[in-house]
């Protein structure tokens, strides 16, 4: 039962149907922590911690301790009317960035970013080297080179194991 008689308190917890905003509430000294509309909708004000004991780091808004799961999509950083159109969806308002990191000591980490100037990066940020580019303008590819001026722009030695192919003009420059 929900208890009110109209005066904000701040003596104790309560919890409830609310009448008035058509919401189940678990309230504690007046600020909601929880509520769940008639239509099944569930809000949360603070963190919220699954499967640990421990209250969540307070940056996190959600920690899951254990796995997770998204049947349909996980979107990122987005507005609440925008729809995921792929299973894991990144939008975010400046270079978008999905970290890849590895968990033993060493800590390795490559970052996979997008935006509109720069296009698609794959760096290698241990070893702060860019490591390949898709320009956005061109679409020419690079490979240790951010600005690459050809299709295909490999900066470094190249090993071919097998046959090559070259249907054009051949230009070599350096030693043959």
């Amino acid at each position: 039962r929900w208890q009110d008689d109209g005066a904000p308190t701040t003596q104790f917890a309560r919890m409830g149907w609310d009448h008035n905003t058509n919401e189940f509430r678990i309230e504690n000294g007046g600020n909601v922590g929880f509520k769940m509309s008639s239509a099944g909708a569930l809000t949360f004000s603070g963190a919220v911690s699954v499967g640990q004991t421990a209250a969540p780091n307070t940056a996190n808004k959600l920690e899951v301790n254990g796995q997770a799961r998204a049947t349909t999509a996980i979107f990122g950083d987005s507005g609440v009317s925008n729809t995921a159109n792929a299973p894991v969806h990144i939008k975010y308002g400046g270079t978008a960035i999905l970290r890849f990191e590895d968990s033993t000591s060493s800590n390795y980490v490559y970052d996979l970013t997008a935006d509109f100037t720069n296009g698609f990066r794959i760096k290698d940020v241990t070893s702060s080297k860019d490591a390949f580019t898709i320009q956005k303008t061109t679409g020419y590819v690079g490979i240790g080179t951010t600005n690459p001026g050809y299709l295909l722009d490999v900066r470094g030695t190249v090993y071919v194991n097998g046959a090559t192919y070259i249907a054009a003009d051949t230009r070599i420059g350096g030693k043959l």
